[in-house]
């Protein structure tokens, strides 16, 4: 008994053993869970947080939104009444003119069309600003800024756009920026300041564009916000901006747009300059190049031509050395009274063999002479083009597959070989090589290409930016340009555009090919086009069975 007593005993100790390890795990498990449904909650509530924003924003959206299109239902039913009010003023006119003061009618009839024309103002303003402005405003900044670049040809744009700033400031300090109908008291000035900050906020913007938006449409988006803020501020005892301050906001406007583009120009000369720069480098180590190779080619020749002389002075000798041993032996076999008429024809037949060897060599010699004078022509030459800082060359070439037909690049470059800068025009920037029309050779290449872009101002296919060099004129023109300034060059009328023309012969047989087109993008790819078939029929099959 006292055995199974301890047999029982261990088993239950055995199982409060095993129960306390199975309360230790569910614990564990327990708090896991809690922690999990912890995190849950908290995702939950800011998954509602969130929710809650986006519909706040939506319902903001949606709000300012509808306040856009009440402000424009609201104006198109004033245009409307306006128009009724006038055709009626204008009917009622028409009838009572013979018996009433003609005079007065017509007095009603100006001020409502000219409430009319107001009201339309306000139309198109809220419909600007609903669907955009778009490329209605949008007018050369030339028209507008070349004014105020020659006002300010002495004096710095900046300092004047510093001055129209502080004109405004002054406006806003003295209260003549912003006015109100209300009485001389807090409220009259806070509707104003209300009215003032809301379109300076509208202008502040607008300025902020002046980098990228077209000046036409920004002086349209000012005048469109003086417009609608002060149709807005009628609610509030009629604050309104005043045109003075208008004015002078836009001239703030005028003289920043000016700013931008004085700096713009001067980003543009920079370039240019900096390009100018990298093309007279460049010239110049060609020049550099092509005298030391020159050099080193006259040197070679010269060492070929004492090679050619002394090969000569070495073949007459070895000859005479011969005939002489030869007329040795000869005389040897003669008699006395033979020697001397035998030794005086077989000189004579000598020399003659010497000068056809001596002829020989003259020959080489000639050529070698005419080879020095070439380099050293061609060095003179890199000399000159080195020290004339304005000799070269005038190009004309054209781009179809790039810039379409009757479009012409006329430039200039100093290099010795031209189609170097030509080849460079026609890299990786450009689809497609530039075909060469003409090369000018000229002793001023700056001042002809000058000339030229003159000449075809009105074609400029950038009529924004002068310094390109694109023109759309018929090439015949060009010619008869050039011809007429006693210039001579070479034509090439047509336009080879090779790969262009290539290119497109082989987009038809590609739309029109597909067995063609897909080995040819095979190919393209790097791909065995066996393969590629193989490949495609696999994968047929396998949507079959699937």
């Amino acid at each position: 008994m006292p055995g199974g007593s301890v047999l029982v005993l261990g088993l239950l100790a055995v199982a409060l053993l095993g129960a306390g390890l199975l309360l230790v795990l569910w614990l564990k498990s327990s708090d896991k869970a809690s922690n999990l449904e912890r995190t849950a909650q908290d995702l939950l509530r800011l998954k509602a947080n969130l929710e809650t924003r986006l519909n706040e924003t939506a319902n903001k959206l949606a709000l300012e939104q509808r306040g856009y299109a009440s402000l424009r239902a609201k104006a198109t039913a004033q245009l409307k009444h306006a128009k009724n009010v006038v055709a009626h003023w204008k009917a009622r006119y028409e009838r009572l003119a013979p018996w009433e003061g003609a005079q007065d009618c017509a007095e009603r009839t100006e001020e409502l069309e000219l409430k009319q024309a107001r009201a339309q103002q306000i139309l198109d303003a809220l419909r600007n600003a609903v669907d955009g402005y778009g490329a209605r405003y949008v007018v050369p900044p030339q028209s507008l800024l070349d004014d105020l670049a020659r006002e300010a040809a002495h004096t710095e744009p900046g300092q004047r756009l510093k001055e129209a700033r502080a004109a405004s400031r002054a406006l806003v300090k003295d209260g003549s920026a912003a006015t109100s109908d209300y009485a001389q008291d807090g409220r009259g000035e806070l509707a104003a300041n209300f009215a003032l900050d809301a379109f300076n906020g509208k202008v502040e913007s607008i300025l902020a564009d002046v980098k990228s938006d077209n000046i036409g449409t920004l002086i349209q988006r000012l005048k469109d916000a003086y417009l609608l803020v002060n149709t807005q501020g009628r609610a509030f005892g009629n604050s309104r901006i005043t045109q003075q301050y208008l004015d002078a906001r836009l001239t703030e406007l005028r003289w920043a747009a000016l700013v931008q583009r004085v700096k713009k120009d001067h980003r543009e000369e920079q370039r240019r300059i900096k390009e100018r720069m990298r093309e007279e480098a460049k010239a110049q180590r060609e020049f550099e190049r092509a005298e030391r190779e020159s050099k080193k080619k006259e040197a070679d020749a010269a060492r070929q031509r004492a090679l050619i002389e002394a090969a000569r002075e070495q073949a007459i000798l070895d000859e005479r050395a011969r005939q002489e041993a030869r007329l040795r032996e000869e005389l040897k076999r003669l008699s006395e009274s033979q020697r001397e008429s035998f030794e005086r024809e077989f000189r004579s037949r000598m020399e003659q063999e010497l000068s056809a060897t001596t002829r020989q060599y003259e020959g080489q010699l000639a050529e070698a002479d005419e080879r020095i004078r070439e380099l050293e022509a061609l060095r003179e030459r890199a000399k000159s083009m080195a020290q004339q800082t304005k000799k070269g060359t005038v190009y004309v070439i054209s781009n179809v597959g790039s810039f379409g037909e009757g479009v012409f690049k006329i430039g200039q470059t100093r290099r010795l070989d031209p189609m170097e800068r030509i080849w460079e025009l026609g890299d990786a920037s450009v689809p497609f090589e530039f075909d060469v029309h003409a090369l000018i050779a000229a002793d001023d290449a700056p001042k002809l290409e000058s000339a030229l872009h003159e000449r075809f101002v009105l074609a400029q296919v950038n009529k924004m930016n002068w310094r390109k060099e694109f023109f759309r004129v018929p090439l015949t023109q060009i010619r008869l340009v050039v011809d007429s300034m006693g210039l001579e060059a070479e034509w090439t009328m047509e336009a080879v555009a090779q790969e262009f023309r290539e290119t497109q012969a082989l987009e038809l047989q590609l739309n029109a090919d597909a067995e063609y087109r897909d080995r040819w993008v095979a190919e393209q790819l790097g791909h065995d086009f066996g393969d590629a078939e193989l490949e495609r029929a696999a994968e047929e099959d396998q949507d079959s069975a699937e």
